[in-house]
């Protein structure tokens, strides 16, 4: 049980990984082809968003599933805390940079036609938070390979 534990929850962190890779590459392309490509990245990053929203969430309960099964906090040594802080912080930067940033640019197309401006801002948000969630992740990475 704690194998198949353990690589669900390498699964769903690979896909918390990877559901932002492209999106802020394919809003910065969308805004020079115009409004109907803007409108399928708009709903591409929806799509992701809420694809990483499950990944983070499960990521974090398979994680302190893992840690009960290996006895609870008490038993593991500081670098599952670590990680599992670091996955919270993850999951405020998705709250709190990805889920506007996407919103903004679907609250952008729902007219005729949409700023640019506005668009490419909240691209440069999602470029960012993916920045920032990839960094963690990464150290999470590490955490886990090399416990100390």
């Amino acid at each position: 049980m704690l194998t198949a534990l353990l690589v669900f929850h390498i699964v769903v962190a690979a896909t918390l990984f990877g559901a932002p890779l492209g999106l802020s590459r394919n809003i910065r392309k969308s805004i020079k082809t115009g409004h109907p490509a803007v409108k399928l990245v708009a709903a591409d990053g929806a799509v992701r968003a809420k694809i990483a929203a499950i990944a983070a969430t499960l990521t974090l309960l398979t994680g302190i599933g893992l840690i009960f099964m290996k006895g609870g906090f008490g038993a593991v040594n500081k670098s599952y805390h670590i990680a599992m802080t670091l996955q919270i912080a993850i999951m405020g930067v998705g709250i709190g940079i990805m889920r506007p940033a996407v919103r903004k640019i679907e609250g952008a197309i729902q007219v005729d036609s949409f700023n640019a401006d506005d668009v490419r801002a909240a691209g440069k948000k999602i470029a960012m938070g993916s920045g920032i969630i990839h960094l963690l992740w990464l150290i999470i990475l590490i955490t886990m390979v090399n416990p100390f």
